[in-house]
C-alpha cells in the first residue's frame, strides 16, 4: 500500500468504527421486547404450580390477573424447535400485543394492562404459528 492508501484507509475505518455502534444503538434502542427468565426448578406435576391453565409435554401456562394487570408464566419442560419463539397476547377483537420472545427452558413471565383471551406462540423468521392457547 501506498501511504496515501494507507492514511485513507486509516480514515475510513476510524469512521465506521463511529458509525457502525451508533447504528446499532439506533436500531436496537426502541426494541420493546420483554425477557424474564428465572433460575426456578421446572415443577414435574400439574398440581405443583396453583392456577395452571394449560399444560402439556413441552409447557406450562398460567394466568392471573392483579388489579389492572395480566401476569402469564410460561415455564418451558424442554426447549423449543423454533428458537426464534415471539409470545403475543390476542384479545376478543383478535388484535395482537407483542408479549416477549422465549428460548430455553426455564420460567418467562409477561404482563400487560390488557386482558387477553387466547396467547400465540409465533415464529417470527418462518412466519409459522407453534401454538395458539385459549382461555
Amino acid at each position: 500500500m501506498t501511504p496515501e492508501l494507507i492514511n485513507r484507509h486509516r480514515k475510513i475505518w476510524s469512521i465506521l468504527a463511529v458509525i457502525i455502534p451508533l447504528g446499532i444503538y439506533a436500531a436496537t434502542r426502541n426494541l420493546n421486547i420483554h425477557y424474564h427468565p428465572f433460575d426456578e426448578q421446572v415443577p414435574s406435576r400439574r398440581g405443583s404450580i396453583p392456577g395452571v391453565a394449560f399444560e402439556n409435554e413441552r409447557l406450562i401456562l398460567t394466568k392471573s390477573r392483579l388489579e389492572k394487570t395480566t401476569l402469564v408464566t410460561i415455564v418451558l419442560k424442554e426447549p423449543l424447535k423454533h428458537p426464534s419463539t415471539t409470545v403475543y397476547g390476542i384479545d376478543k377483537e383478535q388484535s395482537r400485543q407483542l408479549l416477549g420472545q422465549i428460548a430455553s427452558t426455564g420460567t418467562y413471565q409477561f404482563e400487560s394492562e390488557e386482558d387477553w383471551n387466547t396467547i400465540l406462540l409465533y415464529d417470527e423468521i418462518k412466519n409459522l404459528e407453534i401454538d395458539k392457547i385459549k382461555f
